[in-house]
Parts: structure tokens; C-alpha cells; sequence
């Protein structure tokens, strides 16, 4: 699962692999709500789920639920949608900041 705090406090959380092919987003670019996937630039805005390029590729959504300093999620509120099986894991996303792009790191 790949959680991102987004500018302006969003915390949206979504599958931790491409819907294309075994490449883990956290490996991509963050620039304010916009994910880009490393391996064939596949985009997908983080606030709706939606795909960018190509339009029809949605990943998963995962209910959020902030309360203090807690996140919760609901690992059941979606199905990931992918193409290849690939390994799973926990991704982390500390937003883009006021410069723009910012690589993301993941966790195990």
C-alpha cells in the first residue's frame, strides 16, 4: 500500500504497484497530487484516483481516516488493479513541498 500526505494535507493512500507492469510507485516522481510511475511515465492524480496517461488506468483508493496524529486505512475498501503480480509492501510519500517534484522513498 503506498500512503501520500499531499500539499495541503491530504492523506490518500492507493496500491503500491503500477496497474501497468511490477514497478512500485514510490519509486516514481510526486509533484503536488500528480504520481508519475519510473518505468514508462504512466501519470495518476492522487486526489481522485484518476489515470492521467493512459485515462482508463485507476489504481486502487483506500478509505483514510486521520485522527490526531493517527492514520488509518482500510485495506479492504479496494481491489488493486494491476496487470502483473508483483511484491506488496507499505510506501510513504512526504508530499511534494513548495519547490515542486520530489522523489519518493519506500518502506518495508
Amino acid at each position: 500500500m503506498l500512503i501520500a500526505h499531499l500539499d495541503g494535507g491530504d492523506v490518500v493512500a492507493t496500491q503500491a504497484i503500477c496497474p501497468h507492469q511490477r514497478i512500485e510507485p514510490a519509486e516514481g516522481e510526486l509533484d503536488k497530487a500528480i504520481l508519475t510511475c519510473k518505468a514508462h511515465l504512466w501519470r495518476f492524480d492522487l486526489t481522485s484516483r484518476e489515470g492521467i496517461n493512459p485515462g482508463h488506468a485507476r489504481p486502487a483508493r483506500y478509505p483514510v481516516k486521520v485522527g490526531g496524529d493517527e492514520v488509518y486505512i482500510d485495506p479492504d475498501g479496494d481491489i488493486p488493479k494491476i496487470a502483473h503480480s508483483g511484491k506488496g509492501g507499505i510506501g510513504l510519500i512526504l508530499g511534494s513541498g513548495a519547490g515542486g517534484g520530489t522523489s519518493a522513498a519506500q518502506t518495508a
